[in-house]
């Protein structure tokens, strides 16, 4: 849309000629502002035209225009030429000039080749002179000096200027692009994350509503408090006011957040740890308020605490504590490897997960192999024991980042005979399980769904086989999908029809939840992957 845009097309063009004819870096900008800056924009520039591109752009302490460079050169050349005859025409030659280029070459051709000395034109960074500097008889090799200066002063301000005017022509492609991106969502029907909180902002600064919210709160907790963005804080902070200050309506009011700076996600939806730093004073400017460390630990082990405390403790963390655990020492281990460099041959993304996968192979064939002992918890006659035992594969997990990672490491261990399993291979609502139930929930909106219905048969949720599904289609060839499968496996059908009944009177999770009982939905999906270990995620 942004390039078919008659709006943007001169902003485009703008952008290409000072980007050499790239498009691509544009899109990239604009893509990159709109995905991870949007609400910390919407913040700070809503309402306020061009003011981004006021705050980017960088200021000329002394500007040097083209004409000023002109007449610096036309006496640098008069004093160096004096009444030589060719400083007319290398004169009038550089009244015109308009790129640093041409000013060399017509230096160059007015001054070094009545010499009969062949120079190039464009020196040291595209700025002056690349001569060699010992040809040059003594007397000028000062003044060719004096030549680069002046040509070096142009060029920062003309780069300045060249900046300046790319930020401008790329800020007023980011507005076209936000307002084009939302005309395409509005067409769809669609909302993304930050549109939800840009929406929450703007509907709370109604007063009338924002009373409404307020006069239903009486507590307010904030979880993950680390990983909140500075418009999700300007949402709940005026709530948090109204709290600590005891303005409510209710006779006891409470505000409550809890976070972990080294948990913080950095960056993630313009995430900003540093608002949970400054949380007790701006509450305490109120009424009272308590900060309560959490320097015990009830779930990880010595090794890992002692691991954090050693990372964190000699970093400039603000803040942090040494922290204790409650559980005894149950062995493991912390490895921590180097990166992988460009050095080992791993120039690409794809390569370096290659050899991230054969490392981390490496270290689980390792742990099984050498038997390398685990703690295991058990419980007998209301007592919790820890007793050791050798690794097995099936005790081991991997956390990754990207699913190209992942799919780099499944690789390496197939080739490894080493038995793996990986949980939501196409993502969460790509798993069978979640797109049967789905499918149950569309047939809910709409019995006569044939998309819908025929997911349901296909699923092993009904019981059926292909075979069932081929004969109830042929069946249904002139007709009713539904009315078919009441009349080929009436049990199935009465199964769905009850569902359907019941869900008249309940909530879609109440019936889902029913649908999934009465199916055995758990036992169904275990049968049905071949795998005991496999379960229903409710």
């Amino acid at each position: 849309r942004l390039l078919n845009s008659e709006e943007a097309l001169p902003l485009l063009e703008t952008a290409a000629l000072l980007l050499d004819g790239e498009i691509d870096p544009i899109l990239d900008f604009c893509r990159g502002l709109y995905r991870s800056y949007r609400p910390t924009l919407f913040l700070r520039y809503r309402g306020e035209g061009e003011r981004m591109e006021d705050d980017l752009a960088l200021a000329d302490p002394d500007p040097y225009p083209i004409e000023k460079l002109s007449a610096d050169l036309l006496e640098w050349l008069d004093s160096l030429l004096g009444d030589w005859p060719a400083s007319a025409r290398g004169v009038g030659e550089l009244k015109g000039f308009r790129d640093a280029r041409d000013a060399t070459g017509l230096i160059s051709s007015a001054f070094f080749k009545p010499q009969k000395e062949a120079f190039p034109a464009v020196g040291r960074s595209d700025i002056a002179f690349s001569v060699n500097r010992s040809r040059l008889p003594p007397a000028l090799r000062e003044r060719a000096e004096e030549a680069d200066a002046i040509l070096e002063r142009y060029l920062l301000s003309a780069r300045l200027e060249r900046y300046n005017r790319l930020v401008r022509a790329l800020c007023g492609c980011y507005r076209v692009f936000e307002r084009l991106a939302a005309e395409a969502k509005a067409e769809a029907g669609a909302m993304d994350f930050s549109d939800i909180a840009i929406g929450a902002y703007r509907l709370l600064e109604d007063p009338g509503i924002a009373f409404t919210v307020q006069s239903g709160v009486q507590d307010l907790l904030i979880d993950e408090f680390q990983d909140t963005s500075r418009l999700q804080w300007a949402i709940f902070q005026p709530m948090m006011e109204e709290l600590t200050a005891g303005r409510g309506i209710f006779d006891r009011q409470s505000f409550f957040a809890v976070g972990d700076v080294k948990q913080s996600i950095y960056g993630f939806r313009e995430a900003d740890y540093t608002l949970l730093e400054g949380l007790a004073a701006a509450a305490g400017r109120e009424v009272s308020a308590r900060l309560v460390p959490l320097r015990r630990s009830y779930r990880s082990g010595p090794l890992i605490i002692d691991f954090v405390n050693a990372v964190f403790g000699g970093s400039e963390l603000a803040g942090f504590a040494e922290h204790e655990t409650d559980l005894p020492p149950i062995g493991g281990s912390v490895t921590v490897y180097p990166l992988i460099k460009a050095a080992e041959g791993a120039t690409r993304k794809e390569e370096r997960w290659a050899l991230d996968a054969k490392r981390i192979a490496d270290s689980i064939q390792g742990l099984v192999q050498n038997g390398a002992l685990i703690a295991e918890k058990r419980e007998e006659d209301g007592k919790t024991d820890w007793r050791s035992r050798p690794a097995r594969f099936g005790d081991i997990a991997v956390i990754y980042r990207k699913k190209g990672c992942a799919r780099a490491l499944e690789e390496e261990l197939s080739r490894r005979n080493i038995p793996c399993r990986r949980d939501e291979p196409g993502g969460f609502y790509r798993r069978d399980e979640v797109r049967d139930l789905l499918a149950f929930l569309d047939f809910l909106c709409d019995p006569e769904n044939r998309l819908a219905l025929s997911a349901l048969i296909r699923s092993p949720l009904l019981g059926l086989s292909e075979a069932d599904f081929s004969e109830v289609l042929s069946r249904a060839r002139k007709g009713s999908l539904r009315a078919a499968l009441a009349e080929t496996f009436p049990e199935a059908s009465r199964l769905l029809e009850r569902s359907l009944k019941e869900s008249a009177s309940a909530s879609p999770a109440q019936a889902a939840e029913a649908f999934l009982q009465a199916t055995s939905a758990r036992l169904r999906y275990r049968l049905y992957t071949g795998d005991a270990l496999a379960a229903l995620p409710l």
